[in-house]
């Protein structure tokens, strides 16, 4: 670049601001922005307004979200929002910024946007008493400004699937030929997995809507609290937060619970959903009380026999290799697949010499802590 060029290019920058972003006035260029950076959300209820209304400003936290804006000549040219969740944290409650909907526009890549949007948005939050950010990425766009923001690398998540039909995804890849194979290994699968015998003496499976209210569902929200109870970081799953999170406009979530001798020991939180043309079910969450781990298998069972119903093709769920072993899904025909999610975390307003959340024993990290699915 020339040197007239180098000082118009750091006259741009110069002009660069940051500040809380005002949806008031600025969500038709949220929108736009939205559309740009997230083209495969285009038509999808993920775009609508009444979406972001619902993720943003309906959830039961004061104030419901945390959103910060970064501006070239007064125009919205990058984006960074946080979702407060509550955790308890061994005999403490903290407040964790969930960071979703990071976007930098094409005309603000590749100048430091948002390395600066992260930074400024973190330290915002530590202002309002945050106690940490966190985050999922999957994709290595963008990775790079999260880490250069300051948040590290925890733990992997790695990303299981349960194949039951490939027809979709063959279609859509060109290789219609390699059906009858994979079909064949599919059959062969379900031969194997009915062999393994479940003992059902004294087990009971039971499947709801959430469209008839997640707390109408018997004794579900007293599980979840003593499920609380048994790990030492957890995310707080009270009536509050289980409705907003399963009431996304145009969203129907299913839960299918597991009892034992008329106690609920187990409940999986799952939903229909296209990938990338693909039909598909994705678990949100799965969460069983200790001693009980094993009888995951009824409620995968369950699940794909929604699956199935529903016509997907791919189960998947992302849980850490530790509780995937805790919860031999691989019994359930889930196999590790070459994705894999990557939980960061910045700490805001934690003791530098607090390193417990450090250690993947102490946390059941599942989609239903992301703002994902």
């Amino acid at each position: 670049m020339s040197g007239p060029g180098r000082l118009k290019e750091r006259a741009r920058l110069m002009e660069l601001r940051f500040r809380p972003f005002s949806r008031e006035l600025e969500l038709a260029a949220q929108r736009r922005l939205f559309v740009e950076c997230f083209p495969e959300n285009i038509g999808t209820p993920v775009e609508t307004v009444e979406h972001y209304a619902w993720k943003f400003g309906s959830a039961p936290a004061i104030p419901p979200s945390y959103e910060y804006g970064a501006y070239l000549d007064d125009e919205l040219v990058g984006y960074y929002a946080a979702l407060p969740y509550r955790y308890n944290y061994f005999s403490t409650k903290v407040t964790a910024g969930i960071v979703c909907d990071v976007m930098t526009g094409a005309k603000a890549r590749g100048k430091g946007v948002f390395t600066k949007l992260g930074s400024y948005a973190n330290d915002e939050l530590k202002r309002a008493g945050v106690d940490f950010s966190c985050a999922f990425p999957i994709r290595e766009i963008g990775f790079q400004g999260h880490i250069k923001a300051g948040l590290r690398i925890l733990f992997d998540l790695p990303l299981y699937a349960r194949f039951l039909r490939f027809d979709s995804y063959f279609k859509k890849k060109g290789t219609t030929y390699l059906l009858p194979l994979f079909r064949l290994g599919v059959g062969l699968q379900k031969l194997l997995l009915r062999s393994i015998p479940l003992r059902k003496k004294g087990i009971q499976t039971s499947s709801y809507s959430s469209r008839a209210g997640i707390s109408s569902i018997p004794g579900l929200l007293d599980f979840l609290q003593e499920w609380q109870k048994e790990l030492p970081i957890s995310l707080v799953k009270d009536r509050d937060f289980m409705t907003w999170r399963t009431g996304a406009p145009g969203q129907e979530y299913f839960v299918t619970i597991v009892k034992h001798e008329d106690k609920i020991v187990g409940y999986a939180l799952y939903r229909f959903v296209i990938k990338e043309g693909v039909p598909c079910v994705g678990i949100l969450d799965l969460s069983l009380l200790n001693g009980c781990h094993h009888l995951s298998r009824f409620l995968f069972r369950e699940i794909v026999r929604f699956a199935e119903k529903s016509g997907a093709e791919f189960i998947f769920v992302m849980m850490s290799k530790l509780w995937a072993g805790n919860y031999r899904i691989r019994r359930s025909g889930f196999l590790r697949t070459r994705y894999r999610f990557r939980y960061i975390l910045k700490k805001l307003n934690m003791p530098e010499a607090d390193q417990r959340h450090e250690d993947l024993e102490n946390w059941h990290l599942m989609w239903i802590d992301s703002d994902d699915l």
